[in-house]
């Protein structure tokens, strides 16, 4: 899994971001796609991320994991080289 994602969608303080995965099977290499969703918060003067969301941040989250998945839909769709 990369550390790096390839495309991130942010509406603050929500972030969903698409990884992807490298895997090979029967010497195939092949090409999948995970996500992940954090939320941003401001403890003191430092500012954390976790994956709990409240009621407004689930619908930030259900807006932008929509966004993500049409991304991989179009990272899938696309040729291949």
């Amino acid at each position: 899994m990369s550390d790096k994602p390839v495309k991130s969608f942010k509406d603050y303080p929500v972030e969903v971001a698409v990884l992807a995965n490298q895997t090979e099977n029967d010497g195939e290499e092949r090409t999948f796609y995970s996500v992940t969703v954090e939320r941003t918060y401001k403890d003191g003067d430092e500012y954390k991320k976790t994956h709990g969301l409240n009621g407004r941040g689930c619908l930030k989250a259900a807006h932008l994991l929509t966004q993500a998945h049409e991304h991989i839909r179009e990272l899938d769709n696309a040729p291949r080289s």
